[in-house]
């Protein structure tokens, strides 16, 4: 304990470890907390008819039946490895969780020095929104773990470690594109720094190491727990290295994954399902005559008729009435879609059951507000190559845009501030790259 109170990254880590412990255990373990919201039973339903051989399906009451493509697997199968124990799913998820900030800390040190790396992990051990998530039986935390390992492991095969830079490029080319060299030594004969593993080099640098296959499986695992991310694999290594190897292989990496999952489906419901039936449910929430931008699924009481179609008919059917919704419905759809974006992306909780207590609002919003506002600095001052801040940029552009085609909530936001405490923690680079600017002399 003491060694750690004196290396302030051991600190970092256990304080990040004792908070969220602390919180999980001190949460009420009854069943009765989970119909505090609804996704929380349904994930339950499924993993407890998993452990007792029943398959991956639970009874709806809304639709007087069972649903068997309503959720992806990824994240009940997770529950049901805990034993389906409400405790140790919480537990669990306080050491992902905690996992988190160690890969915020390994993202950030690729680039900057250990202030920075320390002041991202920082952010991220203190997140009050991740703590709170940690203890709920939902896929946030498991998600939000996924795609930050997935990133670093990304980064990591194809960029070199701070202290290790590239060489300069053709001009106009954006860091990654030259050999790599040791920025300390100041023989410019001096051998490129070797590759850690064989890879295929591109214009984008190192593009095909182990690394990156690891990282492109945890990104295609991921859409198993949140559909949302199906595009991930493709996206993040083009903005990382501008090179298609590892983009084509991503996509068909996630084609593969997510193959067993819609034969399956074809098995048991006669079509090729590769997410979720909930599609058409999730589309028309967004997109009804009596939307708001917040998830309200009130209209399932409302339509009786649901109950005598199959969960594919209904999606398709709900699906229809959004999508004549979008085409006839122009100006409400632009006003909705600003309305989920601000609620993603509002500093404080918005839901009744969390927004009308004061302490959750000083909190959230304090934290959220200088979060935004580091990342912002750190975007646009720090000493980052462009195409690095695009990548960490780029899962709050994502998932703002595809929530936008939803409802907004500030959970969707989550797997975004991890990536944005690394570019938060360039904050601390700025004055350093202002004061050696000034000290370097212009070469001819």
């Amino acid at each position: 304990m003491k060694a750690a109170i004196r290396n302030p990254k051991s600190a970092i880590f256990l304080l990040a470890l004792i908070i969220r412990l602390a919180w999980v255990l001190h949460l009420p373990s009854d069943k009765s907390v989970l119909w505090q919201l609804p996704d929380q039973v349904e994930y339950y339903k499924i993993a407890q008819n998993l452990l007792i051989g029943k398959g991956l399906h639970f009874w709806d009451d809304r639709f007087d039946g069972d649903v068997h493509a309503f959720r992806m697997p990824g994240y009940p199968l997770f529950v049901a490895a805990c034993g389906g124990k409400i405790v140790v799913v919480r537990i669990v998820q306080a050491l992902i969780d905690t996992s988190t900030v160690l890969a915020a800390y390994l993202l950030a040190k690729r680039w900057m020095n250990d202030r920075s790396a320390l002041l991202s992990a920082g952010l991220v051990a203190v997140n009050p929104f991740l703590i709170y998530f940690s203890g709920l039986m939902l896929s946030e935390t498991l998600f939000v773990a996924m795609l930050a390992w997935g990133m670093y492991l990304l980064v990591r095969s194809v960029t070199p470690m701070k202290g290790i830079t590239p060489s300069p490029g053709p001009p106009g080319e954006d860091w990654g594109a030259g050999s790599y060299s040791n920025e300390r030594s100041i023989n410019p004969r001096q051998k490129p720094h070797p590759d850690p593993l064989p890879s295929v080099h591109g214009r984008g640098g190192n593009v095909l190491g182990a690394s990156a296959l690891w990282a492109l499986l945890l990104l295609a695992l991921s859409i198993h727990i949140r559909p949302s991310a199906m595009l991930l694999p493709i996206f993040l290594p083009l903005v990382l290295c501008r090179n298609w190897k590892l983009p084509i292989i991503g996509a068909a990496m996630s084609v593969l994954i997510l193959l067993p999952w819609a034969i399956r489906n074809k098995h048991l419901l006669g079509e090729w399902i590769w997410t979720t039936t909930n599609s058409g449910v999730t589309l028309y929430d967004g997109f009804n005559p009596d939307a708001t931008g917040a998830s309200n699924q009130n209209f399932l009481q409302q339509m009786p008729q649901l109950k005598e179609m199959s969960e594919i008919g209904r999606s398709r059917y709900l699906s229809s009435l959004a999508q004549n919704y979008l085409a006839t419905s122009l100006p409400r759809v632009v006003s909705l879609t600003f309305n989920k974006i601000a609620r993603t992306w509002s500093p404080i909780p918005l839901s009744d059951q969390f927004g009308s207590r004061k302490l959750y609002r000083l909190v959230g919003g304090g934290y959220a507000t200088a979060l935004f506002g580091l990342a912002i600095i750190g975007f646009f001052r720090g000493n980052l190559p462009k195409n690095v801040k695009l990548f960490l940029l780029f899962p709050a552009v994502y998932f703002t845009l595809v929530h936008a085609m939803s409802v907004g909530s500030l959970r969707y936001r989550l797997p975004a501030e991890a990536p944005l405490a690394v570019l938060a923690g360039a904050v601390l680079t700025v004055e350093k790259k202002q004061t050696a600017d000034r000290r370097l002399p212009i070469a001819d």
